[in-house]
């Protein structure tokens, strides 16, 4: 079943003096989809730029980047798309022969490409003993999988962190908590320390939520991991749920690195700024059920 969904995105930035902008790089548009799916977009920013020039980055991703020709006290990005979203079946049967248990190996051919999304970080104690307690011999990759994403949703307390930057592995380990951000780059490094390659992805999530007011729906920004698997490709991982990435999940930016993947990112004069952000989410269509904690 395929459903439209609408999404609008508003960022206002306002800063306390004229500021300076360098080029500001935008990764908002929807991205690993077929462009069938995303039916229409619009990028409007105000001041308006002098020049908006599109490119696709080395990781893939679109990115719009915007340069301005005067001083601004305020910056306003906005998008508005509708996209066709369709329920993703995981299929096991898809798994390259030799990679449906672990521990495997990619071919040399493959791990050339790979190569960048591949390698652990700088050992540290807690990192290294939990690895250790993650890792399993002569099981099914794809249990791995799960129970790996299942034991960090367990062991991780997810909290919306508002303050710039990612926690390393450790600093996560450490707190026993940390926002979608920080969950991600820990679960990718994992992978990567057991020789499965791995990719930070920030995109927007479209999730349930109940309070005083009800039930509703609300889409917000988030981050997630996916990992390679042959024959399968780009699987992704939400250790915020514990569940495998669905149509649910709008990818904007896949990289190495989590600095790759910034939604919006740029350069400006000395100044003190301020920001909010507001999104909605309409449905064109009956929605499907949402994915629930077995």
């Amino acid at each position: 079943m395929t459903e439209l969904i609408q999404i609008k995105h508003a960022t206002h930035y306002t800063y306390d003096r004229p500021a300076t902008l360098g080029p500001q790089c935008i990764r908002l548009k929807p991205n690993g989809y077929d462009p069938l799916k995303l039916e229409s977009y619009a990028l409007r920013i105000v001041p308006e730029p002098e020049s908006i020039d599109w490119y696709v980055d080395v990781y893939g991703n679109q990115v719009a980047s915007a340069s301005f020709d005067k001083p601004t006290t305020e910056l306003h990005i906005e998008v508005e798309f509708l996209i066709r979203l369709q329920e993703l079946e995981l299929e096991a049967t898809q798994l390259d022969a030799n990679c449906t248990t672990y521990p495997y190996f990619y071919s040399y051919e493959e791990r050339k490409k790979i190569h960048p999304f591949l390698g652990a970080p700088e050992p540290t104690p807690l990192f290294e003993a939990y690895c250790d307690q993650l890792r399993a011999y002569e099981i099914s990759t794809m249990e791995l999988m799960d129970r790996i994403n299942k034991t960090i949703f367990q062991d991780i307390t997810y909290n919306k962190r508002f303050e710039p930057g990612i926690y390393s592995p450790e600093e996560t380990l450490r707190q026993k908590t940390g926002c979608c951000r920080d969950v991600a780059w820990l679960l990718v490094n994992i992978f990567r320390k057991l020789g499965i390659a791995a990719r930070f992805v920030s995109g927007y999530a479209i999730r349930a939520v109940s309070d005083e007011a009800g039930e509703r729906e609300e889409v917000d920004l988030h981050a997630w991991c996916e990992v390679y698997l042959t024959g399968m490709g780009w699987i992704g991982l939400d250790a915020t749920s514990g569940l495998y990435c669905g149509a649910l999940h709008i990818p904007l930016a896949a990289a190495a690195y989590p600095f790759a993947t910034a939604p919006v990112e740029g350069v400006l004069s000395n100044c003190f700024s301020s920001f909010w952000v507001e999104m909605q989410l309409n449905r064109i269509t009956t929605p499907p059920s949402h994915e629930k904690q077995e």
